[in-house]
C-alpha cells in the first residue's frame, strides 16, 4: 500500500508548496542528488513578505498564513480567503525589514476558546504578545478584542525575534530579539 505524508513549507518568494514524500527508493541516492521520491507542488500563491504558517489545531483543515505586513489569511479548501482573518497593519512599524507580524500561535483549547495570541513590533518599535479572539464566524478574527500582554520596549528597528509556539506542557514560548542596533551599542 502506498503512504503519502504532507509537510508544508514555505518559499521566500511567497509560495505555499507542499511536499510530498513517496516510498523510499530500494537504491541509496548520493549524497549530492535530489531524492527521486520528493516532489513539490504550489497549493497556494500571490502573498506578500510570508512568514510563517499554521493551524488551529481545530480540525478545520485550514492553514493560516502570516504576512509580515500585518495579515493573517487563510487557506481553505484549496483556495485563500477573499477576507483576511485578522489585519493588524495599522499597530505595527515597518520600517526596518525586521519588523512588522511576527509570530502567531493558538491556543491548544482552541476549538473551544477561540483564542490565539500574535507578536508584533509596534509603531513604539516594541515587541509586542497580544491576545486575540475569533468572531462568530470562524474565519474572522475579532479585531477588537486584541488585549496587548506584554511589551518590550526598544530603540532599534531590528533584532525583534518574534516566534509564538505553545510547548507540550501548555505554556506560550515567545522569541525576542537582542535589542538590536548595529555593532551592539547597548552590549546586549
Amino acid at each position: 500500500m502506498l503512504t503519502l505524508h504532507r509537510f508544508q513549507l514555505l518559499l521566500i518568494v511567497g509560495l505555499l508548496i507542499t511536499l510530498t514524500a513517496l516510498p523510499a527508493q530500494a537504491a541509496p541516492l548520493a549524497a549530492t542528488s535530489v531524492p527521486q521520491n520528493v516532489r513539490f507542488e504550489t497549493v497556494a500563491s500571490g502573498f506578500d513578505q510570508l512568514l510563517f504558517a499554521t493551524h488551529a489545531g481545530d480540525g478545520s483543515g485550514r492553514l493560516f498564513i502570516v504576512e509580515r505586513g500585518g495579515l493573517i489569511k487563510i487557506l481553505k479548501n484549496g483556495s485563500v480567503l477573499s477576507t483576511p482573518f485578522l489585519d493588524v497593519s495599522s499597530l505595527l512599524a515597518l520600517d526596518g525589514g525586521e519588523q512588522g507580524l511576527l509570530g502567531l500561535a493558538f491556543a491548544p483549547d482552541y476549538a473551544a476558546s477561540g483564542v490565539f495570541y500574535i507578536s508584533y513590533t509596534a509603531k513604539s518599535y516594541a515587541i509586542t504578545l497580544a491576545r486575540y479572539q475569533v468572531s462568530a464566524n470562524a474565519d474572522i478574527a475579532d479585531a477588537d478584542s486584541g488585549q496587548v500582554l506584554l511589551s518590550i520596549a526598544k530603540t532599534a528597528t531590528n533584532h525583534n525575534g518574534g516566534m509564538l509556539a505553545f510547548g507540550s506542557d501548555v505554556y506560550l514560548y515567545m522569541s525576542s530579539g537582542d535589542g538590536g542596533g548595529s555593532g551592539d551599542p547597548d552590549n546586549n
